[in-house]
């Protein structure tokens, strides 16, 4: 069964949270930069999970940990953009179109919805 307050709360609070916390640099150097991309990461999960916990109230004790691992891990995963260019590469590009500037609004796209399924997941857990 999903929990659907966690989805919408942690859905709208994550995209929020994704682009408004993101500094300049983090977003221009977070695929080439671990420390940049493990900051950014931490800080999107950490603003998701409080807001969910804040307005829902849930959840709580270990499983809010290995929520907050999860999210961590998994942005880590997708905002270094590998497994995004592999989706756009399966999909017939070549390797250099899926990592050009000229496609970036389809790599933000496939980003962020890599981004909610990892939330739906979780939604079906909480």
């Amino acid at each position: 069964m999903i929990n659907l307050e966690f989805l919408v709360v942690a859905l709208v609070v994550g995209r929020a949270v994704d682009w408004i916390f993101q500094s300049t640099d983090q977003a221009r150097n977070k695929t080439t930069n671990l420390g940049y991309l493990f900051d950014h990461s931490l800080w999107y999960a950490l603003l998701t999970l409080g807001t969910v916990v804040l307005i829902n109230g849930y959840p709580k004790g270990n499983i809010s940990l290995y929520i907050l691992i999860v999210l961590i891990i998994s942005h880590m995963i997708i905002d270094n953009r590998m497994i995004v260019k592999m989706i756009m590469y399966l999909k017939g590009m070549t390797w250099e179109e899926s990592g050009s500037k000229e496609y970036e609004w389809l790599q933000r796209g496939i980003d962020q919805h890599l981004h909610d399924v990892v939330i739906l997941f979780i939604a079906m857990v909480v």
